[in-house]
């Protein structure tokens, strides 16, 4: 890219989940066919409960997009959420005359560019029905009052009405979008004096793949002794034996539209936006019997998972030891020669960071946008020496003279509301790993510069309190399997932490975690699908937490996580559990287990004192845990 490139930028949050990430590359396909390149503002968090102070970040990396030239803007409205931040982002837009997309949202001024899935639905249901002929037809729905629950039981009886088959209320399934839920609806299904069904129709893949498996343990063979159908066009339902049909959306026909319209615009032929909803399109596959079910592709699935987690483990533990090694380090320029030693460790794509040129000589962190100094300048295997001080706008040229490639990834530095800099990554294509990758070093840098400026503020810190902790990075205090510390790493990590002045009164957060039928895995299908599925809610509970947590592994399948915070109800055992649960849905390769890996989770919260009991604490945690592992088995 060059200073003439022509850029379309993009704002959400939560941009490296699977939609996103797919909406981004089918932008960059229509893209390269008109020379536009790509740049993605990726804020911090999901913003809608937060006040003031704590959208400043977000705020901050916003204002990057007044100082870039954009053909246009794209808003992923529906994960921001927050009003005054979209507003913002609108604003600028507004500012600078551009035309500007809202995704799942409503703007006055913007193109409305809502998701329109009752079309793409109701032509699976057409497909099963008018193509394949089924009669007698099932639905797996959500909860009776959900609204797309009912929008989408109500295009299923409208199919059958119209196809002169008698409505069934028997065939109706209503519950939660749980695994629990599909796999006794499926148990009832085969039990019920009902004929048995020609077709199950899903109201997501989630529930389509639980069915699936469900119906083959009992015998069923999908498609042919029953056709099941998803929803959502999702990675893991397609690499599903047999893979699902399903609906997903129509990215490429939303790029088409967007490019047109930017173009139009540049060309002087503006017109005034207007709604075009993304329409959802049929997925047709093997789980109808569409397609045959082929195995070609096994080796390539498989191969591309285990390179991805070893890639994943590799770069988290080259991310743990820069943070064991910058843990005293006091001096910002010192981190910068740090990462460019292992530069080598990300040297396949363009990186840039930066941190605001206050923070060479002062502790104190300034509000909005100033000077910058760059710790980190790679591109096309050519490392720059870091500590060049640039002023905004001529970061702003510098960037656009060097960058050859078609997608931008900008992530703020920043700890709590403090923004300390930013990171771009630049990418000739963009999938899922190297997006978390992005999101992965972003986290780890943001967290080195925390520590270099919280060991300057603290002098106060003991000699024997860093050795103490550099000791935590040696093996013998590590869990060799996964990676986090075991037991005994864990105490010596967090006591000295407890002790700290600093953190006094602050509130520590527990969590007891307890992988759920380890020994049924293990007894069920041998030791190493046991360790597979131990690996892999180790690499979850790591992911999740990131590097700002105490994560252990305390030994078999019990897991311990400390978080150190200032905020009450920053946590929840609920909220935790369900993020966890995300995070291991990602993992490369589980669709493909005849398993589940499911954890219980149990939390207490206390203020840190002097003399706080931290294994009363943990056992309570306990407690709390085995609650909810036995509320899960009912």
């Amino acid at each position: 890219m060059n200073t003439g490139t022509k850029m379309i930028g993009i704002c959400g949050v939560n941009l490296f989940n699977q939609q996103p990430i797919k909406f981004i590359q089918a932008l960059q396909k229509e893209s390269q066919k008109h020379n536009y390149c790509i740049a993605t503002f990726c804020c911090s968090a999901d913003n809608s409960n937060l006040n003031n102070a704590d959208i400043t970040c977000n705020k901050q990396l916003v204002e990057l997009i007044r100082h870039v030239y954009f053909r246009g803007m794209i808003i992923f409205a529906d994960t921001i959420k927050n009003p005054s931040l979209i507003k913002l982002i609108m604003d600028i837009c507004v500012e600078k005359k551009i035309p500007v997309f809202c995704i799942e949202g409503e703007l006055d001024g913007a193109y409305h560019m809502n998701f329109d899935n009752l079309s793409g639905f109701e032509a699976l249901v057409r497909h099963v029905v008018e193509y394949h002929g089924c009669r007698k037809v099932d639905i797996l729905a959500g909860p009776e009052e959900d609204f797309f629950s009912k929008q989408r039981v109500n295009l299923y009886k409208k199919v059958l009405t119209e196809n002169n088959i008698p409505i069934e209320p028997e065939r109706i399934k209503y519950g939660d979008f749980s695994e629990i839920f599909t796999r006794k609806a499926v148990q009832e299904i085969s039990n019920t004096p009902l004929s048995m069904p020609e077709a199950i129709v899903c109201i997501n893949d989630d529930i389509a793949i639980t069915a699936c498996d469900e119906l083959q343990n009992v015998g069923i063979s999908i498609p042919d002794d029953l056709i099941v159908t998803g929803f959502g066009g999702t990675q893991h339902g397609q690499h599903f034996i047999p893979a699902l049909s399903s609906c997903q959306p129509d990215f490429e026909s939303a790029s088409r539209f967007i490019l047109e319209e930017i173009i139009q615009f540049h060309n002087h032929q503006t017109r005034k936006p207007f709604d075009c909803p993304i329409p959802y399109i049929p997925l047709i596959n093997q789980s109808c019997g569409c397609k045959t079910i082929s195995l070609h592709n096994l080796n390539h699935i498989v191969s591309t998972s285990y390179k991805n987690c070893s890639d994943s483990a590799w770069y988290n533990i080259t991310m743990n030891q820069l943070v064991t090694t910058n843990y005293r380090n006091s001096d910002i320029m010192q981190l910068a020669d740090m990462l460019l030693e292992h530069a080598h460790s990300w040297n396949d794509h363009f990186r840039f960071s930066f941190v605001k040129a206050s923070l060479l000589h002062s502790y104190e962190v300034p509000d909005g946008l100033t000077d910058m100094v760059t710790l980190l300048d790679i591109g096309e295997e050519k490392y720059q020496k870091p500590g060049k001080i640039l002023a905004l706008k001529d970061l702003i040229d510098y960037i656009n003279s060097k960058i050859n490639n078609d997608i931008l990834i900008i992530t703020i530095l920043c700890s709590d509301n403090t923004v300390y800099g930013y990171n771009i990554d630049g990418h000739k294509e963009i999938d899922e790993q190297k997006m978390l990758q992005c999101k992965y070093f972003t986290f780890f840098l943001s967290y080195c510069l925390n520590t270099i400026l919280y060991n300057n503020i603290n002098k106060e810190l003991t000699t024997d309190l860093i050795n103490t902790n550099l000791e935590i990075s040696t093996m013998a205090l590590q869990d060799s399997m996964t990676g986090l510390y075991n037991r005994q790493g864990f105490y010596k990590a967090i006591e000295p932490l407890l002790d700290m002045e600093f953190n006094l009164g602050k509130l520590l957060y527990i969590f007891s975690i307890d992988m759920n039928k380890l020994k049924y895995i293990n007894d069920t299908y041998g030791h190493a699908d046991g360790d597979y599925a131990i690996t892999t809610l180790g690499h979850a509970i790591q992911n999740v937490t990131g590097d700002l947590a105490i994560s252990a592994r305390f030994g078999g399948d019990e897991f311990v996580v400390a978080i150190i915070s200032e905020r009450e109800n920053a946590y929840t055992a609920t909220d935790f559990s369900e993020t966890l649960k995300g995070c291991i849905a990602l993992t490369n390769g589980l669709a493909e287990k005849p398993y589940p890996v499911e954890a219980s989770v149990g939390m207490i919260c206390l203020p840190i004192t002097r003399n706080m009991n931290l294994e009363n604490m943990i056992a309570i945690a306990d407690k709390a845990m085995y609650k909810m592992k036995k509320k899960s088995r009912k």
